[in-house]
């Protein structure tokens, strides 16, 4: 408090130097940098005011520099004194740029990715000189027989979106078990057989034999089985190797809607962070262009369409085999293919991501997402981080919503799928009255809350009632599973049990590709007029809130139904080429880092940014190869092998309780 008085009364050391790095004006960061040199002679430190003036208008930042003895804690008591001194009415909550002591998480976390980098960098230098020297790099698609082929193929059940076409659902029938068990011993024979031939020659080429034979003795050892998992050079083979499929269209779809959402996050989160054209804010709505960039909101329904699509896929082709559908173990696949990455991203993010930067805004970002994710990473856990906590910006890594929504649409999807197996027009009445339901709660909470179709300037509650429950986003999902349904061939004995839809009429297609386009951009344009300042009834903006999302998907789902029959070349060929297969096997890591790597980004500024639509540009063209180069590997240093490791596991329990 003293020190305080005197930099009030300008007797404080250094206090004409304080003041003038302090901000004059609201939604200003001052000088950082001069702050900091007075910091270095143990005189002031930097903080952020986050300032409120009045319980209806949002807070804005006010950049400080205080003296060194005051805490955050007695800066925010007094911050209506301090407030005074440049003639504003109300309270603050200060964060300071003091360095925070590194605990036993930030130590942990750095222990256990050094152990996982010496265990990757091991298995791959074992890989490559006992298994791949003198050998071309293979993907598995040239290696890999016909016959395990289709076993791969059979293993799209229950992939998710965001998730590799290449996952298994670990449920095969007794006959192919069996088969595979012949196919094991007999190819357990032939190196036994070829090790004792080594023998023969020993006296001749003593270093080949000996280089086969411990090869042969590593490969029969459990620590290899377990360290192959995790070789760079078997994940590569994985990730680039490439598998036929009916719907290789979605490998585009995922990934253009990946780049679509970073994009939208990329201009979303510029506005956590102050701007010096303010009035931007308001009048960058204005400009017909941001639609687009805005638009990058329904890349998540593309999820959505594209998870029901593939879940009653593989759900429908497993009923179609075995006439049952062992949920419990989807269930549980599903949980071991999300949970391991998701928490992985979470603690790198809070106990290392935290410690990537300085700056003026950032104690506060440590502070948020420290204090969010030690108190509910549990909920991401459990996956109800959608439900509680119960405002949006409580939550562990925001963008894990989708997840929760997604794996709560996976619980009931079973039972959907299952009524629409054994009665197709039950199962469309059932899917049209969910669809029905959810479109009439969103009118309901809309016109409760009053909520307007500029969902950047709404109040919260659109992301505490809409933008995040299940109850809002479960159309889109039934819409993916309609799809399937209308798609699935019941005549079909082998192949991917899909119908070829003939349209002959050269205009009936145009016409399909037409209308989908334009339901699609009437959904990302038509707020354009909203913007500008015209004024829309309180029902149509009700309407547009609750039935945008599904119209966008029914617009994909046109395109889609075109691009699977091979239509609309030579599009469709380009969207379902090979050369999208490995980004859309990146989108699940890509879209869990990459909000962590935007708010490094912009948090690291020391000045305010200038928004325009060539910064936002700027800065996506830096952020999405990073997301992706980041993205890649996480996925090949811990995606991968802890999913190869599920499947091991998986394995092995099903042996046990077969020799039970």
């Amino acid at each position: 408090m003293a020190s305080l008085t005197a930099l009030m009364t300008n007797n404080y050391p250094n206090a004409t130097q304080m003041i003038e790095a302090t901000s004059l004006y609201p939604d200003r960061l001052g000088d950082w940098y001069l702050c900091q040199s007075l910091k270095e002679e143990r005189v002031a430190h930097y903080c952020v005011a986050f300032v409120t003036l009045d319980a209806d208008e949002p807070q804005f930042p006010l950049g400080t520099c205080m003296p060194l003895d005051c805490s955050e804690d007695d800066l925010s008591t007094l911050s209506p004194i301090i407030l005074s001194l440049k003639g504003l009415k109300g309270s603050a909550k200060f964060y300071c740029d003091n360095p925070q002591a590194k605990g036993f998480g930030f130590y942990f976390m750095t222990t256990f990715c050094l152990a996982l980098l010496f265990i990757v960098l091991a298995a791959t230098l074992v890989d490559y000189y006992l298994f791949q020297e003198n050998k071309p790099f293979e993907t598995e698609n040239e290696t890999e027989s016909d016959d395990k082929k289709a076993i791969l193929l059979d293993s799209e059940s229950y992939s998710d979106s965001l998730l590799s076409d290449a996952e298994r659902d670990f449920i095969s029938s007794s006959e192919k078990s069996q088969d595979k068990q012949i196919t094991i011993n007999n190819i357990n024979e032939i190196k036994d057989r070829e090790a004792e031939s080594l023998f023969v020659g020993l006296n001749k080429e003593k270093p080949e034999i000996f280089h086969k034979v411990i090869q042969k003795k590593v490969e029969e050892t459990n620590l290899w089985k377990f360290l192959k998992q995790f070789s760079l050079i078997q994940n590569c083979k994985r990730l680039f190797s490439q598998y036929p499929s009916p719907i290789n269209c979605f490998n585009s779809i995922r990934t253009l809607s990946m780049m679509w959402i970073i994009l939208g996050h990329t201009y979303d989160f510029i506005m956590s962070f102050p701007v010096f054209n303010t009035s931007a804010l308001t009048d960058i709505f204005k400009k017909w262009s941001i639609q687009m960039i805005i638009g990058g909101e329904f890349g998540v329904d593309s999820f959505f369409f594209m998870s029901g699509f593939l879940a009653c896929y593989g759900m429908m082709k497993t009923l179609k085999k075995f006439h049952k559908l062992p949920a419990h173990l989807a269930y549980i696949h599903r949980f071991l293919r999300l949970t391991p990455t998701m928490m992985f991203v979470i603690f790198v993010s809070v106990y290392l991501g935290v410690n990537m930067g300085v700056g003026p805004m950032w104690p506060m970002m440590t502070e948020q997402m420290t204090s969010k994710c030690t108190k509910y990473w549990w909920t991401n856990l459990l996956f109800i981080n959608n439900w509680y906590p119960r405002h949006y910006t409580d939550s562990c890594l925001g963008q894990t919503w989708y997840l929760a929504n997604d794996f709560q649409f996976f619980i009931i999807a079973p039972l959907i799928v299952w009524i629409a197996w054994k009665s197709r027009k039950v199962g469309y009445a059932v899917i049209a009255c969910i669809i029905a339901g959810s479109i009439t709660y969103k009118c309901l909470i809309v016109h409760h809350w009053q909520l307007t179709i500029n969902i950047h300037q709404s109040d919260m509650h659109y992301y505490d009632w809409i933008y995040i429950k299940p109850m809002a986003r479960i159309d889109v999902y039934l819409i993916g599973i309609l799809l399937c349904l209308l798609l699935w061939d019941e005549k079909n004995k082998g192949g991917f049990h899909l119908k070829k839809i003939t349209i002959p009429q050269f205009y009936i297609r145009w016409l399909m590709f037409c209308v989908g386009v334009a339901i699609i951009g009437l959904c990302i344009f038509s707020p354009y007029s909203f913007y500008k300042g015209e004024k829309w009834p309180r029902w149509l903006q009700t309407l547009y809130v609750a039935c945008d999302r599904p119209l966008y998907t029914i617009g994909l789902a046109l395109l889609v139904l075109l691009w699977i029959n091979g239509y609309m070349k030579p599009l469709s060929t380009i969207l379902s080429a090979d050369f999208w297969t490995v980004p859309a096997r990146l989108t699940y890591c890509a879209y869990l880092v990459h909000p962590t790597i935007i708010y490094i980004f912009y948090f690291n500024n020391k000045k305010e940014n200038f928004l325009s639509n060539i910064t936002i540009i700027v800065y996506y063209l830096a952020m999405l190869p990073i997301a992706y180069i980041v993205g890649l590997i996480f996925s090949l240093c811990f995606e991968s092998p802890f999913m190869n490791l599920e499947k091991m596991l998986i394995e092995k329990l099903k042996s046990l309780g077969k020799k039970k």
